[in-house]
């Protein structure tokens, strides 16, 4: 029987920080009367993941469910709530602004997942970059948080999107959808052990500029 592949996580709850500017009135006082002026005022936003620690727990327990039949196992190693200004100032992360935060938040001897409140995703909801072992996730539902994670952990196992094509396609964990089920082929499943992840899982990923 093969020996299960224990990987860790490090979890960042990432809280993203957005300056805007607003213009707001205000009465101001004008020797005996008030006069409203208009003004022009720095407002500052800070949208939060929205995930708290139970969230994440009861998901990585449905996420090892999945890879139970590939003997692969994630554990939290760590979960931080960092907050930073939001890459070109943009409340909703695009996959420029999930670059930038990977060297923010990088792998290091672990996978890196970064949770945020909203990331521009064509797909699942999620990215991942495997070379720099970091994946990021925004908030979803709690059945779409695990599909979603479990999807991105895919991928950062070496595993590419299931194109349709046959009937079980949008059954499987890597169906790019967000109802795609959760089942894994045995191919999969020895092509994510064999990955360099699964045969190292505390490598530390050689970050290749995009």
């Amino acid at each position: 029987m093969a020996a299960t592949i224990r990987i860790e996580v490090d979890v960042y709850l990432v809280t993203v920080r957005v300056e805007a500017y607003r213009i707001v009135e205000e009465q101001v006082r004008v020797g005996r009367g008030h006069q409203i002026r208009r003004v022009r005022r720095a407002v500052v936003d800070d949208l939060v993941p929205g995930y708290s620690r139970q969230d994440i727990s009861r998901a990585f327990q449905a996420v090892n469910q999945i890879f139970t039949l590939a003997d692969i196992q994630f554990g939290v190693r760590s979960l931080d709530a960092q907050r930073v200004r939001a890459p070109g100032n943009r409340a909703v992360v695009n996959e420029e602004g999930f670059v930038f935060l990977t060297s923010r938040f990088p792998s290091r001897g672990a996978v890196s997942l970064l949770l945020v409140k909203d990331f521009e995703s064509r797909e699942t909801g999620g990215q991942a970059i495997e070379e720099r072992g970091v994946c990021i996730v925004k908030k979803l539902s709690a059945t779409g948080f695990v599909n979603v994670l479990a999807h991105e952990l895919g991928h950062l196992l070496a595993l590419p999107h299931v194109e349709p094509g046959n009937a079980d396609a949008n059954y499987n964990l890597m169906y790019p959808a967000l109802r795609a089920g959760n089942r894994l082929t045995a191919e999969q499943i020895q092509r994510a052990r064999q990955s360099p992840l699964g045969t190292n899982p505390a490598r530390t990923p050689v970050v290749r500029e995009p």
